[in-house]
């Protein structure tokens, strides 16, 4: 799992070979290997013993079982690292009780590798078949190693319609918090393009806000080191994303992590992030001052009007409503110009918006 700041513990994404590039695929699989100490099962194997007769009858079932269970692993594993999904697929419909089920050592299942591949087709397969034999949804919400489920990989990669697909199929996912307490939407924020956070945000709002329209608590700070959403977007430099957070809940900038850290503090480490922070030709900075910039108005405008329907609802005893805010919000041209940061992805002056918000001046 990738993380978004260097004091969290970090592993290695599954390497997925999908055709090209044999040797710097090998190259990976191998660094993982050994970041898993598996190096010598590979080139050697398992160390069977040669007379098992001299072991308990408990270590020779223990040693059985085992057998069996790489056994079943190789074949669903080995048919995705190749790229064939329909093998893959054709495995889990005959043994539809096994999706949950561990196939790598950091315990990811064939939904947490589903969501890694270049088209959503293996998952909306897996998913058909969850749905055909009526299996429940614990099977979507089973973490790996570092307690993130399906949804929390498809954030980290990126993966828009696995994001899609999966906060449809269990909207419950979207509270369910990892290892180090991040939420999907926190690992959305540190990872992923804007598009995914606000459409998490807009699809699902009654799993993201309170009734006030403010984030709620299980998103604003992971527990490991209560480093904020807002902080995992800047570390992230997912400016965009920081400045969409910001609309919605001004008061994330105030927050600071165990070690007093705050946003603002953050920023100020990163002069990459500045226009000061590189040199630009002239022609460089005429494109940049004329970047467009997407504004997140429209996200918090209807986050406060299903606020507002929300508490009508409660008052006539409907309870809290969930519905899907819309679509996505347009991209205007702001004009003007970018006097602060560059603009990777259309951003505005994010540190000066970030001291007008929390009242205090950067350092």
């Amino acid at each position: 799992m990738a993380t978004t700041n260097s004091s969290q513990s970090s592993s290695m994404p599954l390497p997925i070979f999908d055709g090209s590039d044999y040797d710097l695929w090998g190259k990976k699989m191998m660094t993982l290997f050994k970041s898993q100490n598996l190096t010598d099962i590979v080139e050697k194997g398992l160390n069977k013993p040669t007379n098992i007769s001299i072991l308990e009858e408990a270590q020779q079932k223990e040693l059985e079982t085992a057998e069996i269970e790489v056994i079943e692993v190789e074949a669903p594993y080995g048919a995705a690292m190749e790229g064939d999904w329909q093998s893959v697929i054709d495995y889990y419909r005959e043994h539809f009780k096994k999706i949950d089920s561990p196939v790598t050592p950091s315990k990811d299942t064939v939904l947490h590798l589903a969501v890694q591949f270049k088209t959503e087709q293996p998952l909306k397969a897996l998913l058909e078949i969850l749905k055909e034999r009526s299996l429940p949804e614990a099977f979507l919400k089973k973490g790996n190693k570092f307690g993130n489920t399906a949804l929390h990989e498809a954030t980290i990669y990126g993966k828009y319609e696995a994001v899609r697909l999966l906060v449809e199929r269990c909207p419950e996912l979207l509270s369910i918090q990892n290892d180090f307490g991040e939420t999907p939407l926190f690992t959305a924020a540190g990872f992923s393009k804007t598009e995914i956070v606000e459409f998490l945000i807009r699809s699902k709002p009654g799993q993201c806000v309170h009734d006030d329209g403010l984030l709620l608590r299980i998103h604003r700070r992971r527990t490991v080191d209560y480093l904020s959403i807002l902080s995992a977007a800047i570390i992230g430099q997912k400016f965009e994303t920081a400045l969409l957070l910001l609309e919605l809940d001004k008061s994330l900038a105030s927050l600071k992590d165990k070690n007093q850290i705050s946003t603002l503090q953050l920023l100020a480490e990163m002069p990459a992030a500045f226009e000061s922070g590189f040199t630009m030709g002239i022609f460089e900075r005429l494109i940049y001052r004329c970047l467009p910039v997407k504004r997140h108005h429209e996200v918090k405008s209807q986050v406060q009007t299903w606020c507002l329907a929300n508490k009508r609802d409660l008052e006539s005893g409907r309870g809290r409503n969930s519905g899907d805010l819309g679509s996505v919000s347009k991209r205007n041209q702001r004009g003007g110009i970018l006097k602060y940061l560059k603009v990777p992805e259309g951003i505005i002056e994010l540190p000066l918006y970030i001291e007008i918000r929390s009242g205090s001046p950067m350092q």
